[in-house]
């Protein structure tokens, strides 16, 4: 019937830096997640890779629905793509792409919080769990812009390498008792399933 496999990986505690580095590989890593284990290998409909945030903590987690694969064999997967991913990583995000999805990050924050709800919902993270730190945005923005191509690869393969042994993989089968399907009926039968009375009018 069904289910969902989903690969939780700790990368460890938050640092400006470290966040940076996360936001970048994080752009890049949907893009090849969803080609990989949708397009590619057709495991399943929805294919999706999240960088996560939470309290103080950096995540990654990676995620496919799939009707045709098994759980294991979808873990092997996952850890299949993030070495490949890896060994490749030079090739897959050069220099210039670096650069390219660095300064992209730099403009989603900068125009990220224009809304005035998004805007008032920052303020009171900030106020409440970042303690009063109102120049937090203003130092994303600064490790973004100082961050090397050299320290964003070795974050890669911190975050993602085997070495990194802090993730859990979960797993969640659909079961159908009864599936669902039509079954033809007589007219005769009909009055057997459903009745109709007419409304009255008021």
């Amino acid at each position: 019937a069904g289910g969902s496999l989903l690969l939780l990986i700790d990368q460890g505690l938050f640092t400006f830096e470290a966040r940076a580095a996360q936001e970048i590989a994080a752009q890049a890593l949907q893009e090849s997640f969803f080609e990989a284990l949708r397009t590619e290998q057709r495991t399943g409909y929805i294919a999706k890779s999240i960088p996560q945030e939470h309290e103080r903590h950096l995540y990654h987690t990676f995620l496919v629905q799939s009707n045709t694969h098994t759980g294991q064999d979808l873990l092997g997967r996952f850890e299949l793509f993030l070495e490949n991913y890896l060994l490749h990583l030079s090739d897959t995000i050069p220099l210039d792409r670096f650069e390219t999805l660095k300064q992209s990050a730099i403009v989603s924050l900068k125009t990220r919080y224009k809304n005035l709800a998004i805007k008032s919902t920052l303020l009171d993270r900030l106020a409440f769990e970042e303690g009063g730190d109102f120049g937090f945005v203003e130092k994303r923005i600064e490790a973004l812009s100082a961050l090397s191509y050299e320290v964003f690869v070795q974050a890669c393969h911190n975050f993602f390498g085997r070495l990194n042994s802090k993730r859990i993989a979960l797993y969640v089968e659909g079961a159908l008792q009864h599936p669902f399907h039509y079954t033809p009926l007589e007219p005769s039968e009909i009055s057997q399933v459903v009745s109709y009375e007419p409304r009255k009018q008021l």
